[in-house]
Formats: C-alpha cells, structure tokens, sequence
C-alpha cells in the first residue's frame, strides 16, 4: 500500500533502529505518537536521505504515584523533600518513587508543642525536680519530662537550699527566704516550703501580725498547718539578727491571729489559729528523727473554736469545736508525737474544748512540752489546755506558765484532762493558776472516766480561782482511775460557790483518791476528810490554815507587767511559812522564772532568792 516515488539521478535507502525508552505517564514517539501503556511498536519518520527511518521503540511507561500520611510530630516537621513545617496543616509533597517518577504524598500534619515553665523554689536540704533528679546545692537547673501532649516539658529551676527560712511582713514582695533581704512575706510561703519534707528546718519569723493566707476550706477553715515533724517555727525577730538567741519575743512581739474579718468581731475569726499534724507514714525511718515540732515566741490570740462541723487534713478530721489557737493531731497505734510550745502567749481565743492548745492522738501518744508560757483570758467549756486521751495516751509537760483570768462554762478554767478509754496523766509544775473560773475545778479538772487520769501537781500555786465545785481543783475518777499527786503547792483564796473558806473551795474527790503533801493548804487540818470528798490521803507535811504572804494580791504580774519575773505579786514575801517548806524529791530544780533552789525547796511556783540561770 506505499506510493513509492523514485527521483532520477539519486539513492535512497530506509534506515532501521530500535530504541527503549522509559518514560512516566505518557510518552510521545519522534513522529507524535502519544503512548501511555508499555508496548513495543514501530515509528516512521524521514532520515536524512529523504527516505524511511523505521524505528521500532520498545517503550515501558512507569505511572505517577499517590500516598497519603498522618504525622503527629512535636514542635516542628520536615517533609521527605525537605519543606519545613511549624504548624498543623494538610499539603502535598512531591518526590521519586521507585520508577523514578511523581511520588505525590498528601501530608495530614498535627503539630503539637513542647511547653516551657520557670520555677523558683525554696527547698530544705534537698529538692527533687519534676523527672526524679535530687539536688541539694543552690543553682540553675533545667529539667524535661513528658507533657500532656506527648511533648517535652522543659522546665528552668532557680533553686535556693537551706534550712532556715525568714519571714517578714513589711517586705513588697517575697523572695527566696534565705536571708532577711530575701524574706517572704507570708508564713504560708515558709510552711509549704518546709512541709514539703521532714528535714530539719527553721522559720524565723519578724515581729508583726500574721494571719494565714490558705484557704483550704473557706476563710475560717484556713490556718496555719505544720506537717513537717522537725520543724521549728521561731518568733519574736526584729530583722537583723544572724542567730536565733539575738532574738526577743518579749520586744518583738509576733502575733499569730484569727481575727481575719471584721476586726474585733470574732463571728468571722478563724476556728483554729495553727494546726500540728504528725502525718508521717512510718515506712521510711521518719520516726527516728532528731526534733519534733517547735513552736516557740508568738502570741496566738483570735481564734474561735465555735462551729459544729468537720473537715479533713491528710486523711485526719479536724473539728470546728477544738482548740482555736494550737491544734495538734495524729492517729495510729504506735504513733509518738512531742511538739514543744514554748515563750508563747494565748489570749482572747474560743473553743468549746482547748480554746489554747487541744491535743489528740488516736491510739498512739502525745508527750507535748508547753513551757514558758502565759494563757490569758481565754474562755470555753472543757479547758483552755485540753488533753484528750481518748483511745490513746496524751500526757503533756506543762513547766513554768501561767493560767490567769481564763472562763470555762462547764469544767477545768485553766487545765483539763481526760482519759476516755486513755490515758491522760500531764506533769504540771511551777505554774501559776490565778482568777481562773469554771462550773467544776476553777483551775484543773482530772477526769479519769473509763481509763487512767492521774497528774503530778507540783511547785505550782493556785489563788484566787473560783467554780461551783472545787475553787483550785477537781478529781473524777467514776469508771476509772484518778489518782493525782499534788506536792509543793500553794492554796490561797480559791472559793466554791463564791466561799474561800468551804469544804469544797479546794478540791472535790468523786471516786479519786488524789495524795496532797507539802503544800499550803487554805483551811485548817480537820477540814480535808474523805467524808467532805476533799481528802489529802494520807498526804503529810502540809501547812494548814496560814496565810502565805504573798508579796502583792493587788498586781500579780508585777509593776514590769511582766510574768515570771522577779516582782510578780504572787512572790512569797520575807518571812512567808512557805519558804523551805517544800520537799526538794522529785521537785524541779528551778523555779518558774527559771532561778535556781536555794535552800530546801520553796512550796509554790516561786523560789525565794532563788537566782535565775543564765
């Protein structure tokens, strides 16, 4: 079927070639073929003699490729060509594939972020950061985790170690609290540093009004809560001192309050003032520790231990009801707690029971300290100091304070303790208890009811307290056992039903059997029997009927109005029976101002011309 033309005077011949081309999609032959299948087959074009150029072309024709993927990358993405990606998004990318042709990849992209934080932080001894690194030198460290997002959470720590920790109230803004210049400026910033762990630590704590900022459970709830055993919480500072035996709390007064309303108003005070719990595990060796719990040169005053309910700390219920200016607190068999309170004064606080200190401990022991320290004009119904042995043991230390002008509605003006299935057996001594008031036991209510309840009384001086029943102090032993010591006391001018010179104005014995040796006793010998329920058992060496001599009745704190010093009114004078007419076995060695005996050991609170130790 070819038409050949033939030009006279020339050669011509057809040229014949095969070639294998690759190609992507499609491809296009020398004469325009457009081809898009792999297949062999012959093209004609003109060589260069004007005649057939057969070319048979063996063509594989590779395909074009298209994928798509779902990466989720965190803060940035490179895709296989290289584009770079900083945010969520879908494109497409382009590469080879295999063929060497298009690879097109439709890129779904979820970009998710790291997060950064800065924290400044004081920590005691040592700090762990967030990924488990302990650190236990001041400095900068970085640290990263996983975030929520799947991320790095890197975080920039400026840590500050130490053991000591001031506050300052006057300071613009809170620092590190390693030194005065770098104070916080809240008490609350120093205990949820020091709670973090049980190392020893100290809270130095400038002169000023502090109340807590926490509010853990509504504004009356709040309160100052120490969980850290080994802590103590230091006032009475001026802002300059580099040791804590510069201090003076006497000058500097540190006031803790609850009055954090209405100023006077006390509907709207705190229920309690500072709380102290013991919630250690017992699994890690916390049991062993050096110290436990120091509180020592504050006046607590303003709380109002008035509510009906409950609330928990760490998995132990604390109520409303109980001691509006110290808590203490702590459960389980075995469980020892000894705080120490010392060179404090509570005043003007509430509670229905412990409106100064309410300690409890189910089912294990408190073996508190209260030492140096003044209870004034407080009010309740069972005790400004309330010990609360139920189910447990609570038997505090009370030395060298006084009980002064504070009101019980029911039982125990200025002390009262209870077994309830415990134990509360304290050791009261050198303690002043004057113009205390209460229904039973102006003073001291001891009630031993269904357990043990049995104090040693001793250099303590009881005046001018006043109850229905039992002006100074009251023994309640029904379904248990109350057997008090009471040694080298002083009674004067206590009344039952307003009469010093009563059966009761003393003591009442229900079913307690309490032994009452040298002391001043108010009445004369043939008074005390058990038929009047106020026996001595077989108590000896008492002074009856004599009046002390007390150097004032008028100013018992004395013209510095300061207790415990030397011009405190309820001194015997020169002269005084009482003088050298205590027993000095098992007495203490001071007097409550801290001065040495002299001589055979004073009856009462007070040692004449005693001198005191430095």
């Amino acid at each position: 079927g070819h038409v050949r033309v033939y030009t006279i005077g020339s050669s011509c011949a057809d040229t014949y070639d095969t070639i294998s081309p690759t190609a992507c999609n499609t491809y296009t032959s020398p004469s325009g073929k457009v081809k898009t299948t792999t297949q062999t087959f012959n093209d004609t074009i003109a060589n260069a003699g004007g005649c057939d150029s057969v070319i048979t072309i063996n063509l594989t024709i590779n395909l074009e490729t298209t994928s798509s993927i779902s990466p989720d990358v965190c803060d940035s993405y490179t895709s296989p060509s290289g584009k770079v990606k900083s945010s969520t998004e879908t494109f497409n990318d382009t590469i080879p594939n295999a063929a060497s042709c298009d690879s097109v990849i439709t890129i779904n992209l979820t970009i998710r972020n790291s997060t950064y934080d800065t924290i400044t932080q004081t920590a005691i001894d040592t700090f762990t950061l967030a990924g488990g690194t302990k650190v236990n030198t001041s400095g900068t460290y970085m640290d990263t985790i996983a975030n929520d997002a799947g991320c790095d959470s890197i975080t920039t720590y400026y840590i500050t170690i130490t053991n000591r920790i001031h506050v300052d109230h006057t300071v613009s803004s809170s620092g590190t609290g390693d030194s005065w210049s770098q104070a916080f400026k809240t008490i609350d910033e120093a205990l949820t540093c020091v709670n973090m762990c049980n190392s020893e630590a100290e809270i130095w704590v400038r002169a000023g009004t502090y109340t807590p900022s926490n509010l853990p459970h509504g504004n009356r709830n709040s309160t100052f809560l120490i969980t850290n055993i080994n802590t103590q919480l230091l006032g009475g500072f001026n802002g300059t001192e580099t040791a804590s035996s510069q201090r003076n709390p006497a000058t500097n007064t540190t006031i803790l309050s609850g009055d954090i309303g209405v100023s006077s108003d006390a509907t709207d005070n705190l229920f309690h003032v500072l709380i102290i719990q013991d919630k250690r595990s017992y699994s890690g060796g916390e049991e062993v520790m050096n110290s436990d719990f120091t509180v020592d040169g504050f006046t607590i005053s303003g709380g109002n231990a008035n509510g009906g309910g409950r609330y928990g700390h760490n998995g132990m219920f604390v109520y409303e009801s109980v001691g509006a200016g110290v808590v203490i607190i702590s459960q389980g068999a075995g469980r020892v707690i000894s705080p120490k309170i010392s060179n404090c004064v509570f005043t003007g606080n509430y509670a229905f029971k412990g409106s100064a200190i309410y300690a409890r401990v189910n089912g294990g022991t408190c073996g508190s300290t209260y030492e140096n320290c003044i209870f004034e004009s407080n009010s309740c119904t069972y005790g400004t100091v309330h010990n609360d042995g139920m189910s447990g043991t609570v038997s505090p230390t009370i030395s060298n304070c006084v009980f002064n002008n504070n009101t019980c509605r029911t039982s125990g003006g200025g002390i009262y303790s209870a077994a309830y299935a415990g134990t509360s057996s304290p050791t009261i001594q050198n303690c002043v208890f004057s113009n205390n008031v209460a229904a039973n036991g102006g003073a001291i209510f001891n009630n031993g009811y269904n357990g043990t309840c049995s104090p040693s009384i001793i250099n303590c001086t009881f005046y001018n307290n006043s109850a229905l029943s039992a002006g100074a102090v009251y023994n309640f032993g029904g379904s248990g056992t109350c057997v008090p010591t009471i040694k080298n006391c002083i009674f004067s001018q206590n009344s039952a039903a307003g009469v010093a010179d009563f059966k009761y104005s003393e003591f009442y014995n229900y079913l307690a059997t309490p032994t009452i040796s040298y002391s001043s006793l108010q009445r004369t010998s043939d008074e005390y029997s058990a038929a009047n329920l106020n026996s001595l058992n077989s108590g000896s060496d008492n002074i009856f009927g004599q009046d002390p001599s007390f150097t004032s009745t008028t100013d018992l704190d004395g013209s510095d109005d300061t207790w415990r010093t030397a011009d405190d009114g309820l001194m015997p004078a020169s002269g005084s029976p009482v003088i050298n007419a205590g027993t000095t076995s098992g007495a203490p060695t001071t007097d409550i101002r801290g001065a040495a005996n002299s001589g055979n050991k004073d009856m009462g609170a007070y040692e004449v011309g005693g001198v005191v130790v430095p």
